[in-house]
């Protein structure tokens, strides 16, 4: 922690603080996945590292895949986040 004046309540605090933005995000995280599933996204890795395997690519072709799949996937999701943010949902 970057808070040099910081004692063990204030460290405590923080600790606190931190773990329930985790708990948050966690939990709307959880809800736009159920919400994108509902909608009929399908989700996952659909090519996973078995194809790349398959394909003779192994880990030199992952981080590109892995990348270019996460890409695609945030466009599948945008529609329902943005249907999500217009009705202004929260936990």
């Amino acid at each position: 922690m970057d808070m040099p004046e910081a004692n063990d309540l204030t460290e405590g605090i923080m600790a606190l603080v931190a773990q329930q933005k985790r708990e948050a995000i966690s939990r709307r995280t959880k809800e736009v996945l159920a919400a994108a599933k509902a909608h009929g996204t399908k989700l996952g890795n659909r090519s996973g590292a078995a194809a790349l395997r398959r394909a003779g690519k192994g880990g030199l072709a992952l981080p590109e895949t892995v990348t270019r799949n996460a890409d695609q996937f945030a466009d599948d999701l945008r529609e329902v986040v943005e249907i999500i943010q217009a009705k202004d949902i929260r936990p």
